[in-house]
């Protein structure tokens, strides 16, 4: 296992910037200063997302008596924001600005109150979002003879025009039928075949999104990873993590019909067959063990053609359930290097809370207060053993 601890925001971080492209062209600072908030939203396996919160009109001069005397609407009346405008947004602190996301307007909603100034809310995806609107043409493959899975990504990609970062390995199928799925729902049920993650990102500098399709990053094999160390009452601003066995299993069998040879073909996975993680104490699956919980096994019928094939499957989806052991919610100081797959090494939280945690999803939100990053994580063991009453 490699690993690149990566540095927190230090001193620069009193100085939050925003920075926002509109049809490539950037925002003038007038319009920055009717921003109330932004959020960019980023997770596993879902298009990333934004909100836009700007103040409609101004406050006029003073002695008016009413909101309708204030005018004109700055916005609402005005193109620049539309629907379907494309956008791009950057967040961090002065000198340090990173690419958050590239996408476009998909909601505007203006607010006119009974009392106080109209506002202005758009709200977005990222070009991930596409995907989901969009199904092969006549001219594109549907059918995928011979190929693996992430070169079925591929192709996807480069019918949406997406720089991609694979890993390339997994099975390879006779054949995969997309059928009546769109290019999302599909890709994303091939990423979960073979235990990727699937999403979209915009590296620094880059002039397209891209599509990564990979093997989660979290410390189970030697591929480098990014850390993040944090500290509570530190640079750890908050967290609430939750121990909880609803819904684990002990095994996971994956069974599917063999035509030529008449069969069945099955593999059952079991904690044995999950990959070694970080943590002494206890995985969910310990803990079912040591109470003899009676909810011991999900049975997932899926089209595969081999035993092999069975067994990444019946893996992908135990290692999956297993990491909802323990999950955690907090608040850190706004970083815009906080995205999904990197992992949050937490201290200060006794011994079963603190270490590393898979981050899954973040929330960077700009707003008048500054600029903070709110996260979710998960981990499949605790840490340490509690102790004995």
């Amino acid at each position: 296992m490699s690993e690149v601890v990566r540095p927190t925001p230090g001193a620069y971080a009193y100085a939050p910037e925003l920075r926002i492209e509109v049809r490539d062209r950037r925002l003038a600072e007038p319009v920055l200063r009717d921003v109330i908030e932004t959020r960019v939203t980023l997770q596993e396996n879902e298009p990333a997302g934004f909100s836009i919160v700007l103040a409609n009109t101004d406050p006029g001069k003073p002695g008016l008596k009413s909101a309708q005397e204030i005018t004109p609407f700055k916005y609402t009346d005005k193109k620049l924001l539309d629907a379907k405008t494309p956008i791009k947004i950057e967040l961090g602190y002065a000198g340090r600005l990173r690419s958050m996301i590239m996408g476009e307007v998909l909601t505007f909603s203006p607010t006119f109150p009974q009392s106080g100034l109209s506002t202005l809310t758009i709200t977005g995806n990222d070009y991930f979002n596409r995907l989901r609107n969009a199904k092969p043409s006549s001219d594109d493959e549907r059918i995928y003879k011979n190929r693996a899975d992430w070169e079925i990504a591929k192709i996807i990609a480069r019918r949406h025009d997406l720089d991609c970062q694979l890993d390339e390995e997994g099975p390879i199928h006779e054949v995969v039928q997309q059928g009546e799925d769109d290019d999302l729902k599909f890709l994303l049920s091939r990423a979960h075949h073979v235990g990727f993650v699937c999403f979209i990102s915009l590296e620094p500098n880059a002039t397209r999104p891209k599509l990564h399709f990979t093997k989660p990053k979290d410390l189970r094999d030697d591929r480098p990873i990014d850390v993040f160390e944090y500290r509570w009452g530190e640079s750890l601003l908050s967290f609430t993590p939750k121990l909880s066995i609803v819904g684990l299993v002990k095994r996971v069998t994956v069974r599917s019909w063999d035509p030529r040879k008449k069969d069945f073909i099955e593999y059952t996975a079991e904690l044995k067959d999950l990959p070694k993680t970080g943590g002494k104490g206890r995985a969910g699956m310990e803990v079912l063990e040591d109470n003899d919980f009676s909810k011991e096994e999900r049975i997932v019928t899926r089209s595969v053609v081999s035993k092999e094939e069975a067994k990444r499957l019946a893996i992908a989806v135990l290692e999956e359930n297993a990491h909802e052991f323990i999950t955690g919610t907090g608040e850190v100081m706004g970083d815009p290097d906080l995205r999904p797959g990197v992992v949050l090494r937490l201290s200060g939280l006794g011994k079963r809370f603190s270490g590393d945690y898979r981050l899954v999803k973040t929330d960077h939100v700009f707003s008048s207060s500054g600029y903070v990053t709110s996260f979710e994580v998960k981990r499949p063991r605790e840490e340490d053993q509690p102790e004995a009453s």
